[in-house]
């Protein structure tokens, strides 16, 4: 297992992925089925692309998801 540095320094490819919201259910689900189809990794919410932490908007409506 990495650190949240690696992980962010590594920055994305085919088993890291940054999101830094997701929009409902759906979207969470296809992400987490393309990672379950290979051989898993790393969804990191709250991360921009940049690799930036911006944390997460709506925490209420996120732990609905």
């Amino acid at each position: 297992m990495h650190n949240l540095d690696e992980i962010l320094q590594q920055g994305e490819d085919s088993k890291t992925q940054f999101k830094s919201d997701f929009t409902g259910i759906d979207a969470l689900a296809a992400e987490i089925s393309a990672m379950a189809n290979t051989k898993g990794g790393v969804i990191a919410v709250g991360v921009s692309d940049d690799a930036q932490i911006t944390g997460v908007r709506d925490l209420h409506n996120f732990r609905r998801v």
